[in-house]
């Protein structure tokens, strides 16, 4: 999953927090990572409406080599 997404210079966006690992995936070396951080008790809707939420939010943002949390309420973006 993670090397096809950095083939094709795709973010990876991903519920897997093994990947907001900076040892494994270092910063600035990947073409950007977005990882939910979001309570397994919400349901379908609402996950999507947050991640789809957070998505337009950073739209334009370069994401480059970062790794963003989503998280309820706030997103982290680590360069």
């Amino acid at each position: 999953m993670f090397a096809l997404a950095a083939r094709e210079d795709r973010v990876l966006d991903t519920a897997d927090l093994d990947f907001s690992d900076v040892r494994r995936f270092p910063l600035g070396e990947h073409p950007g990572v977005v990882v939910a951080r979001l309570p397994n008790e919400w349901t379908a809707d609402l996950l999507v409406e947050t991640l789809v939420s957070a998505l337009r939010t950073l739209a334009d943002e370069d994401l480059h080599g970062a790794m963003v949390i989503v998280e309820p309420h706030r997103i982290r973006i680590r360069r």
